[in-house]
């Protein structure tokens, strides 16, 4: 598409909700074109930090029988680099992650959608369960190791959509993105890599 009429026909999304909480990043954007998604977020305000850009290609991918499914995987580690500071934590997350960006009739909202489980835990032994969207399921594990004030964290998720999804949601994209974070003494980095936009349509095949 020629990139005069692509930008043409931007649209900047209104979302009501990130990942559950009506409260929204800094210098929070979305962006969609034709071809792309393009969202944009920082760690603070523009006087300190410069915002981070998301650039999501768009593909399409029918929903059907047995379920689409998309892997999730992310390490963290978290430790502490002055000790008379213990409440100062440095960190690092990387891996690659899933979420969901979905259009209902208030507005847009996006969401890492978290397994519905009765321990503290988002970890599901083994078996797939439902999350509190309505066609999206998971199967998670969560492992953690602590080691005085170093703790480390290991989140993998294998996501599962069927069509009832659309049964609330009018649109849906699977974001999938790789991501190094890190905030430390050291470090400050944040990376996003292979960034694709999956747009979820209904199987045209089924009648």
């Amino acid at each position: 598409m020629n990139q005069d009429r692509q930008d043409s026909i931007s649209e900047t999304l209104q979302v009501e909700s990130h990942k559950g909480s009506d409260s929204l990043p800094w210098q929070f954007s979305i962006v969609r074109t034709p071809e792309k998604i393009v969202i944009e977020e920082a760690r603070g305000p523009k006087d300190r930090f410069d915002p981070v850009v998301k650039d999501f290609t768009i593909e399409r991918r029918e929903l059907h029988s047995p379920p689409l499914t998309f892997e999730h995987a992310v390490s963290r580690h978290v430790w502490q680099e002055d000790e008379d500071q213990p409440a100062v934590r440095s960190q690092r997350s990387q891996g690659h992650i899933i979420e969901v960006l979905y259009e209902t009739s208030d507005g847009w909202h996006l969401d890492r959608p978290e397994p519905m489980t009765d321990g503290p835990l988002p970890e599901t032994n083994g078996e797939v369960v439902p999350t509190r969207h309505t066609g999206i399921s998971v199967e998670a594990t969560f492992l953690r190791s602590e080691d005085g004030t170093d703790l480390k964290f290991t989140e993998e998720r294998e996501y599962h959509i069927t069509e009832d999804v659309f049964s609330e949601y009018e649109t849906v994209y699977v974001l999938s993105y790789n991501e190094v974070n890190e905030e430390s003494t050291d470090n400050l980095e944040w990376t996003v890599e292979d960034a694709i936009a999956f747009e979820l349509v209904p199987d045209v095949s089924i009648n």
